[in-house]
């Protein structure tokens, strides 16, 4: 749900998206999420970090390896921003019980 919100808050703050899409999808074994705008997007080649004072997309992707998942950010300049999550369930079940 962290993830969700913060890739919606990426989209409206910072490439000023009309149009946002979420898909969830839960499998057996899986869960999938994927969220993607039509914002202005972002080269991803240069996109300011950690260094600069930005979290947003480092954060993601920590909180997503923690849960044994993998997450892809694709966009470019004009064209929008693709998140796509995949998150075993096995993995989330084990962290949750291991969680006070």
């Amino acid at each position: 749900m962290l993830l969700m919100m913060e890739a919606t808050t990426n989209a409206i703050k910072h490439v000023f998206a009309n149009n946002i899409h979420i898909a969830l999808e839960y499998h057996p074994q899986l869960i999938k999420l994927s969220i993607a705008d039509d914002g202005r997007g972002f080269d991803s080649q240069h996109c300011k970090g950690i260094e600069d004072g930005n979290f947003g997309l480092q954060g993601m992707k920590e909180r997503i390896h923690r849960l044994s998942g993998t997450i892809s950010v694709v966009s470019s300049e004009g064209k929008g921003t693709s998140i796509a999550v995949e998150v075993p369930l096995h993995s989330y079940d084990a962290k949750l019980a291991r969680s006070p």
